[in-house]
């Protein structure tokens, strides 16, 4: 699809709670597009692999009218209520709670993307800054 009013992100960080296996483990995401998101738009974040939480639709909560969470493919996909947006150069925060694999698995590193109602993709693609998260080893990968 056409991006429409830029191509994205100006910045996306992702942190995590706990890196216990088989824990309730909070997925952080702190998003910064470099233009506004609309009401109605779909935000996903997708490669959230290996968590143990089952599929479900997701209820409305805070700025988001619903959306589908899927295990097999680790992705998250919620819908902007219609009265919300996601300001340009400053960051949203958004929670999710996942299930942590039962055993350690290499950690994963998820990516944002934003679509329109009619599935047009509006914000490309972009990789997570911080993390990597749902390794669920007990240990935490440190950077240097």
């Amino acid at each position: 699809g056409q991006l429409l009013g830029g191509t994205g992100w100006l910045d996306f960080v992702v942190a995590e709670t706990t890196t216990d296996a088989s824990a309730s483990n909070l997925i952080l995401f702190a998003l910064m597009p470099t233009h506004e998101i609309p009401g109605g738009s779909i935000i996903q974040f997708a490669g959230l692999t290996g968590s143990t939480t089952s599929s479900y639709d997701v209820p409305a909560v805070g700025m988001f009218s619903g959306g589908t969470w899927t295990q097999d493919t680790g992705l998250l996909e919620l819908t902007l209520a219609p009265s919300s947006v996601v300001p340009a150069g400053a960051f949203t925060n958004v929670s999710f709670p996942l299930g942590n694999p039962s055993a350690g698995q290499i950690a994963v590193t998820p990516t944002v993307a934003a679509y329109d109602s009619g599935r047009t993709e509006i914000r490309a693609a972009k990789a997570a800054s911080g993390g990597p998260v749902l390794g669920g080893s007990g240990w935490q990968a440190l950077s240097v």
